[in-house]
């Protein structure tokens, strides 16, 4: 049994201990070697006495755990550790040198189809543009021959007001258009065809003689004909079975080249 170094009272000391103790101010202090240390030359060691418990359970802790990693670690080699370390990283170097060369293997195929898009979007629309062009070639030249006019000089101001678009129901249509390009109507709000045009334009001085009849020829001879217009085919070469209504647009305009608009008008309609 441990013996404290100072009691106030001995009841609570076994009495064979008792003479152990001096009786000094305030209590009983413990001798030593025959005599005894004052109360105030005693130092408190119950803080020591903690850590060191704490201490010896740390230890113990420690001791505990150095076991279970001996146990679960048994037999591992350090050595193999460090290899397998090594092999990781250079898989890792492996896998980000990879990454890069697929970002710029991406980044080539990326622009590589921006420039493939890009192409094909000129190819359509130059389609477009060549689709839109030949349906309003198409009905300016109708137009313009029903009305018997010269193709060659209306054909560049007509087609000028002249859109092809798509309507509500999903069709191309011909729009005329005014000079800002918005859709012309009639009194009726009915959008204006191509064959309105030509015969508001036929109405008009300005291009009044580019039409069969709308003028005076100055001496019965209509505009283009006499014997000028021989040297440009005449009737020399013409098939006599032709008529305008049955011509293509595109044979209409060969036939002019050919032939000269005079000569156009003078067949049937």
């Amino acid at each position: 049994m441990a013996l404290e170094a100072f009691v106030e009272s001995l009841e609570g000391v076994d009495e064979h201990l008792r003479d152990e103790y001096a009786e000094v101010d305030g209590g009983f202090q413990l001798k030593i070697l025959g005599n005894y240390v004052p109360k105030d030359k005693v130092e408190d060691v119950s803080g020591l006495k903690s850590a060191l418990a704490k201490e010896r359970e740390n230890a113990k802790n420690a001791s505990r755990t150095a076991r279970e990693l001996q146990e679960k670690y048994a037999g591992f080699d350090a050595d193999e550790l460090n290899e397998l370390r090594a092999e990781r990283e250079k898989a890792e170097e492996e896998r980000a040198k990879k990454a890069g060369e697929w970002d710029k293997l991406k980044g080539q195929m990326v622009e590589k189809h921006a420039a493939e898009v890009a192409d094909l979007n000129k190819k359509i629309t130059d389609l477009t543009n060549a689709y839109d062009s030949q349906l309003i070639e198409s009905d300016v030249v109708t137009a313009i021959s029903a009305e018997k006019g010269n193709i060659t000089l209306l054909s560049p101001h007509v087609k000028r007001h002249v859109q092809n678009v798509q309507d509500d129901a999903g069709k191309f249509v011909r729009r005329v258009v005014d000079d800002a390009g918005n859709p012309r109507v009639d009194a009726n709000g009915n959008f204006l065809k191509v064959t309105d045009l030509v015969r508001e334009m036929r109405e008009q001085d300005i291009y009044a003689s580019a039409f069969t009849g709308a003028q005076s020829s100055g001496g019965g001879t209509p505009p283009g004909g006499g014997d000028g217009d021989k040297g440009k085919g005449g009737k020399g070469g013409i098939p006599s079975n032709l008529q305008r209504g049955k011509m293509s647009p595109k044979e209409k305009v060969e036939f002019i080249k050919e032939h000269g608009d005079a000569e156009f008008q003078k067949l049937p309609a």
